[in-house]
C-alpha cells in the first residue's frame, strides 16, 4: 500500500503548463492526421474530375464526328466507321468513370445516330426527310442533354440551362444550312 500512496500525488504535482505541453502535441498530431485526410480527400476529386472533363471532351468531339459523318451526303464509309469506333470507345468509357445522370443521358445518343443515319440520305432511293427531321430533333435533345449532364458533373451548380444547349444546336444548324446554300 505504501508504494501507491507514493505514486498517487503525482496528478496533482502536475501543473498546467506541464499539461498544455503533454496536450498540445497530441492535439497538432491529431489536427494534423485531419488536415492530411481532408486535403486527400480533396486531391482525388480534383483528379476525379479533371480526368473526367477530359474524358467529357473526347467524348463531344467524338460524337460530333460521328455526326458530321452520318450527316454528309456521300458519307465516306470507312471514316464513318472510324467515327463510330471511336464514339463507341468514349461511350464505353462514360460508362465506367461517369456518373449515372451522365451515362444515363449519354446511353440514348447510340440508337439515335443509328436512327440518324438510316434516315440521312446516304441513301438517295430511300431518303425519308420527314423521319430524318423527327430523329435529329430527338438526337438534338439527347446531345444537350448529355452535354448538360457533363456540365453539371464537372461545374455543379452551372447557369447553361439545357435550352440554352438547344438553342446554340439550332443556331448552329442554321448556319450550317446557309453555308451550304452558299
Amino acid at each position: 500500500m505504501s508504494g501507491y500512496a507514493d505514486v498517487a500525488w503525482w496528478p496533482v504535482a502536475l501543473t498546467v503548463a506541464n499539461w498544455i505541453v503533454i496536450i498540445v502535441p497530441i492535439i497538432g498530431v491529431v489536427g494534423a492526421a485531419i488536415l492530411y485526410i481532408v486535403q486527400k480527400h480533396i486531391d482525388r476529386e480534383t483528379e476525379v474530375r479533371r480526368e473526367r472533363r477530359q474524358l467529357y471532351r473526347s467524348a463531344a468531339v467524338a460524337l460530333e464526328r460521328s455526326f458530321q459523318e452520318i450527316k454528309k451526303d456521300k458519307a465516306d464509309a470507312e471514316m464513318l466507321q472510324r467515327a463510330l469506333f471511336e464514339f463507341e470507345q468514349v461511350v464505353a468509357e462514360i460508362q465506367v468513370s461517369a456518373p449515372d445522370s451522365v451515362a444515363e443521358a449519354w446511353m440514348k445518343i447510340p440508337s439515335l445516330l443509328l436512327l440518324l443515319s438510316w434516315g440521312s440520305g446516304n441513301d438517295p432511293e430511300n431518303y425519308d426527310f420527314q423521319s430524318f427531321e423527327m430523329h435529329l430533333k430527338a438526337f438534338n435533345s439527347a446531345r444537350a442533354e448529355a452535354l448538360n449532364q457533363m456540365r453539371r458533373d464537372t461545374f455543379g451548380d452551372t447557369r447553361i440551362t439545357l435550352n440554352i444547349i438547344m438553342e446554340a444546336f439550332a443556331a448552329l444548324g442554321k448556319v450550317q444550312q446557309h453555308l451550304l446554300r452558299l
